[in-house]
């Protein structure tokens, strides 16, 4: 911001910024991804996207933030799952043999995966008829 009393500009600090034309240290604002009146980063497994003191949202289901101060979540990939609770910090892989759709909430979502079943079926065959 623009300080009219040093007709300088001063730093809002860290994690901080203002919009153009400010002229108050209150104008100043935490960055996306910060929190709060001190502009603390946000928690693993949350978010915050837009600048402002208000607080960091948890990662909606089907994605995840491993990183402090994030501004965005992560959908989880393929094989993967996440319910939506921020204390998990990371999807979850379907069980053996299973996968899901990227951005998948539920470990319902995990079905049987066919590529898996062909591989296994292909193995076994060719260990029972020395192919």
């Amino acid at each position: 911001y623009f300080s009219l009393d040093s007709e300088s500009c001063i730093s809002c600090g860290d994690s901080r910024t203002s919009p153009v034309g400010s002229t108050e240290n209150s104008d100043c604002a935490c960055l996306p991804g910060y929190k709060g009146a001190n502009c603390v980063a946000c928690e693993v497994g949350k978010y915050k996207g837009e600048a402002g003191s208000g607080e960091c949202m948890s990662c909606p289901a089907g994605s995840y933030q491993a990183e402090q101060g994030a501004v965005q979540c992560e959908t989880c990939p393929e094989g993967t799952y996440h319910s939506g609770s921020a204390s998990d910090a990371s999807c979850q892989a379907c069980p053996e043999g299973m996968s899901s759709p990227a951005g998948s909430s539920s470990s319902s979502n995990c079905t049987t995966d066919l590529h898996y079943i062909q591989s296994v079926l292909f193995e076994e065959c060719s260990d029972w008829c020395g192919c």
